[in-house]
């Protein structure tokens, strides 16, 4: 996991002065995130949570990927989404259990069933949290529209 520490002081003039690292990655704002102890100020990655592809097919058997960067090293994560109306967690839906490396990374890959039925196509959020049920991060993703079946020639 990546930690800035940024000195804070007063400037000649007696005014506190902070830095703060502003840190992007891939468009997305990571920090800061952090406290102050002992004068400094510790500055985390934010985690980031991803689904793809997107928009998510609707058909049987669709594969999807859950990946993720900047947890704990070495957290097993619980996934939640809401499936027909109610808030489920997915993770021993997917495959490998979400459990982070060394480095707080991991990846896994969700084959959908009937839960595309559930879920229904458009917008959708899953969110990845702790053992305490901490919410650690969320990625917005899409269930693409179902395809309209074409219309057998010659049968009215």
């Amino acid at each position: 996991m990546d930690v800035s520490r940024k000195k804070a002081g007063a400037n000649s003039a007696g005014i506190w002065v902070m830095t703060f690292l502003i840190v992007l990655v891939g468009g997305v704002y990571l920090g800061p995130i952090g406290d102050v102890s002992g004068g400094w100020i510790y500055i985390k990655e934010m985690p980031v949570l991803r689904v793809e592809p997107t928009p998510i097919p609707t058909t049987k058997g669709a594969k999807v990927t859950i990946a993720g960067v900047g947890f704990e090293p070495k957290q097993e994560l619980g996934l939640r989404i809401k499936m027909g109306g109610v808030m489920s967690d997915v993770r021993y839906q997917v495959k490998p259990v979400p459990m982070t490396n060394e480095e707080g990374a991991f990846a896994s890959e969700w084959v959908l069933g009937a839960e595309t039925k559930l879920l229904g196509p458009g917008a959708h959020t899953l969110t990845a949290v702790n053992d305490n049920g901490d919410v650690l991060a969320h990625a917005p993703f899409v269930i693409a529209q179902p395809e309209k079946k074409k219309a057998e020639k010659g049968k009215k």
